[in-house]
């Protein structure tokens, strides 16, 4: 443990010890306020980041993604948004690249969102590591329970990549009738399910949905304890689906 300056070790000992007059306590007083308000200061300028991962076109998603995000993060006043999605030299989503993508995730104050899921062959063992290692770090994932490629059979998500994840925060889509979108991974896996609105419907905003409200809060918590608070809070909830209140609070 490191000492305090002798200087200070007798100025805290004056302090507890009657010894210090009034002048000095109040400038000593004043000096601690400002030490703690600069280190308050520095933790709210420090934003919080939403990676996300996205298989629409590069194109696609600076018209028209980006914006759906932004909206979605309005409940976060200090985020911003960071697009690692990989993409090929056309712009069009390459998972082969996804690995050199995730070296570049912020080790601190961040939420990796991931809107596309697939089944898991034994080729993609090395990203789930990868994953996991960063999850051990502290970065938090959420995904979509995501949907077959090209018509394929819906599997469950423990056939899938993410269902390989315990750490990864898997998150529904429900319909207006609060039913699983119909031809979407599905299992015990999956956190919850949320309904996004009608128009959005099918688009993954769900997942965004639940990570804008994340990481809105994202700095009450160290990373590795929210997995376990969440599941805690779903254990708790008497809904097959908890809703987000039941998680974040209204």
């Amino acid at each position: 443990m490191v000492k305090p300056p002798d200087c200070l070790r007798r100025t805290l000992w004056l302090s507890h010890n009657g010894g210090m007059n009034s002048s000095v306590r109040k400038i000593f007083s004043a000096l601690l306020f400002l030490i703690a308000g600069a280190s308050s200061a520095a933790m709210a300028a420090d934003p919080a980041i939403l990676v996300v991962i996205d298989p629409v076109p590069k194109a696609e998603f600076e018209s028209a993604r980006r914006d759906r995000i932004q909206r979605e993060l309005r409940v976060c006043g200090n985020c911003q948004i960071l697009n690692l999605t990989p993409y090929d030299t056309e712009g069009r989503f390459d998972p082969a690249g996804l690995s050199r993508q995730l070296d570049n995730v912020p080790r601190e104050n961040a939420v990796v969102l991931v809107l596309w899921n697939k089944k898991f062959e034994p080729k993609d063992q090395a990203v789930v590591d990868q994953i996991k290692g960063l999850a051990h770090q502290g970065v938090l994932f959420v995904a979509t329970a995501g949907r077959p490629e090209a018509q394929g059979p819906t599997l469950g998500l423990r056939r899938t990549l993410w269902g390989q994840i315990p750490q990864v925060v898997i998150i529904g889509e429900l319909t207006e009738r609060e039913r699983l979108l119909p031809g979407t991974f599905f299992g015990p896996e999956m956190l919850t399910a949320i309904r996004p609105p009608s128009e959005a419907m099918g688009q993954d905003v769900a997942a965004l949905m639940f990570s804008a409200r994340l990481i809105s809060q994202l700095k009450q918590k160290a990373g590795v304890e929210w997995v376990d608070f969440l599941r805690h809070r779903k254990a708790s909830s008497k809904r097959m689906w908890p809703t987000m209140d039941e998680f974040f609070g209204r």
